[in-house]
């Protein structure tokens, strides 16, 4: 482990997941910044941008949403979610709404290769991934995620399903209402959908489906396009210290993409495809079902019409950004699902990759015991569900009793399990509800804890002792503790954020090597310092354009007369040059009051007010997370020697403790 660990620090290795199936592969580090490398530095894909974007982006978004809040169509609350400006004008410290950098990485389709090509490693092909989460425009899709996901359900309803259930339960496999004198099964499959999506095309389907199904306001569709518009054009993502914008597609990430990819395909199909002269001639399709780009149905014909019209349907679809691949025969397959005809009825069966790993969690891996005791059942269930033949069941319902012995599971904690699944009804199942819609019907409160098994059986016992009352302030919801994992060989190994950044070389001091930046020349302090007798070592690997820092400053005008004094704590989402610019406009008569530093200045050094920061020296103690900087109050402390009156003497409230980081680093400091 220690090994896999250094060649991933060393950028050797890259260890990921497969698209589909759940295996493991290990590349070589090069290779996959070939991959990276070959789409960033493709202009008719991706532009390079000279400089960070995100300041211009949220400029630019806080300016769409003050003019439609001032036109009635936003609300001041939808102002504070999309931008973090309050009703008084001033913007929330809240750090979710500290903006990330999006980053880009492969995902492998190991599933596109035979076994021989594996075995002679061959590369898989891959499809970039885009994690926008935290993003500039993240926020701004989040919401249009919510207007725009119930359109795209009334929009496609009849065709789209949720999952496998809900597509057994359209089809109704195996039941006497699915029979079929003749014609054949096709499974189509749209080729590299979210790349290939045409931004206007795009705009259009939103549009079109607003006017269908939306009672939205043409003032209110038309600051959703906008919106929209501006997502999809300025999608940008960081690698390796370089920012790039998208010129075409729609990212995978954002998070309003699903939406709009559902109504982009129904859109195309029905309102430029299938009703072109030619193509209307030659459909045949029939009852047809769609999981976003993956499309089944019954064909009223062979297999050489159905060529035709895949091959005519491509030759127009290819002018939208949309082409298929398809297949047609008596057995297809569709998600998870073999749907074959048998006697003239649709029969259904359990369908596995040939590259899934069908790896499931290790029994010795430090879960919660439930998690254990309900994953064997739920599997079991899913073939209960699937398969419309019980000799079917039972066969993989055992297939998938080895694989959880392989995965120290014992066989004898599974009988229980196996025969509740084989003594399940798939009438009854198919008729429930399916989990998804469980859960968006149901009102869940989760209480998010670090893993403590100790404290998750406390909470549970305080929900239970209390529950009427809990009822009468809640409502009827239910309530559930969620245990945060700790860090485990997933996170350590499969690091893509980390894989996108540059390696950060242990440099000689902290300055930052940006040619403008007024910091860097107070960045000037020793590896190790001293605080009240307390040694606290700089983290070199940082300087000041880290954001989200831990930073100490140094009076060298208290130094002179008594050194090792007068220290001043921070913290900041941002980089440290860009708190330091806020620090410098706080040296003036009318502002100092609003700084630590321009009010230490002041006080004890007031001719040397004018200089600015030129009197102090800067340095970075370390990088957290954002929701680890605790935002309550001023989140500081100044320490005047030992037992010094500090910032509280200036009457502001000190810093008592902040994130584990933080509290760790400064319980040295006052300790």
């Amino acid at each position: 482990m220690r090994w896999c660990q250094k060649m991933v620090k060393d950028r050797q290795l890259y260890f990921t997941r497969v698209d589909k199936g759940g295996s493991i592969i290990i590349l070589d580090s090069s290779v996959v910044e070939k991959d990276i490398n070959a789409v960033l530095e493709d202009n008719d894909k991706y532009e390079h941008l000279g400089g960070d974007p995100r300041p211009r982006i949220r400029a630019e978004i806080i300016n769409i949403v003050e003019t439609l809040v001032e036109n009635g169509v936003l609300s001041v609350k939808d102002r504070l979610y999309l931008t973090g400006k309050t009703e008084k004008g001033g913007f929330s410290h809240d750090p979710s709404f500290h903006v990330k950098s999006p980053y880009i990485y492969p995902l492998y389709k190991i599933h596109k290769l035979n076994k021989e090509q594996i075995c002679e490693k061959i590369i898989p092909p891959n499809r970039m991934v885009t994690s926008a989460v935290g993003g500039p425009t993240y926020r701004v899709g989040v919401f249009l995620d919510s207007v725009l996901k119930p359109i795209a359900k009334m929009y496609c309803v009849g065709e789209l399903v949720q999952d496998s259930t809900d597509f057994l339960k359209h089809i109704n496999g195996g039941t006497k209402s699915n029979n079929l004198d003749h014609g054949n099964l096709v499974a189509m499959d749209v080729c590299a959908l979210y790349p290939n999506i045409k931004i206007e095309v795009a705009l259009d389907a939103v549009r079109h489906a607003m006017d269908e199904v939306s009672d939205y306001t043409d003032q209110e569709k038309e600051a959703v396009i906008n919106l929209l518009d501006y997502c999809l054009k300025n999608s940008v993502v960081h690698y390796r210290g370089k920012w790039y914008q998208s010129k075409e597609g729609a990212p995978t990430g954002n998070p309003e993409i699903p939406s709009v990819a559902n109504i982009f395909v129904k859109y195309v199909l029905d309102q430029k495809i299938l009703v072109d002269p030619l193509i209307a001639g030659l459909n045949k399709l029939k009852n047809r079902k769609r999981f976003l780009d993956d499309i089944w149905g019954r064909w009223d014909g062979d297999k050489d019409t159905f060529s035709h019209f895949l091959s005519e349907v491509n030759q127009v679809g290819r002018s939208y950004g949309m082409t298929f691949t398809g297949q047609c025969g008596d057995t297809v397959e569709f998600l998870d699902v073999t749907t074959a005809i048998k006697d003239g009825l649709v029969t259904t069966t359990m369908y596995v990759k040939p590259t899934d790993s069908e790896r499931y969690l290790h029994r010795r891996s430090y879960h919660s015991k439930h998690t254990f005791s309900g994953m064997p059942f739920s599997q079991f269930r899913r073939a209960a569900v699937i398969c419309s033949d019980m000799k079917d069941r039972k066969l993989h319902i055992q297939r998938m009793e080895d694989k959880f012995v392989n995965s120290g599971f014992k066989r004898e904690h599974l009988i229980s399990s196996r025969e509740k699944a084989l003594a399940l009804s798939r009438e009854k199942l198919l008729g429930e509800p399916s989990e998804l819609e469980t859960k968006i019907n149901s009102k869940t409160v989760a209480c998010v804890i670090n893993q403590d098994p100790d404290l998750r059986h406390t909470i549970n016992q305080f929900f239970k002792e209390y529950s009427e009352d809990l009822q009468k302030l809640l409502g009827d919801v239910k309530l559930i503790v969620s245990e945060r994992r700790h860090t485990n060989t997933s996170s350590q190994l499969f690091s893509k954020n980390g894989f996108s950044q540059n390696q950060m070389p242990l440099l000689n001091d902290q300055r930052c090597r940006a040619s403008r930046c007024r910091t860097k020349g107070t960045m000037d302090m020793p590896k190790k310092i001293c605080v009240n007798g307390k040694d606290i070592k700089l983290d070199y690997r940082y300087d000041c354009s880290t954001e989200c820092v831990i930073y100490v400053a140094v009076c060298r005008l208290c130094n002179q007369k008594q050194p090792k004094t007068n220290f001043y704590f921070g913290q900041t989402l941002n980089s440290l040059m860009s708190r330091c610019n806020g620090h410098r406009d706080k040296f003036k008569d009318t502002k100092f009051e609003q700084s630590a530093l321009s009010y230490h200045i002041k006080e004890e050094h007031e001719e040397h007010l004018g200089e600015k920061l030129t009197n102090f020296g800067f340095g970075v103690v370390g990088r957290v997370s954002p929701r680890h900087l605790n935002r309550c109050g001023d989140c500081c402390i100044w320490l005047t020697g030992a037992g010094g009156d500090g910032l509280n003497g200036y009457g502001v409230s000190g810093w008592v403790t902040v994130s584990v980081s933080g509290s760790l680093m400064l319980g040295c400091c006052v300790g």
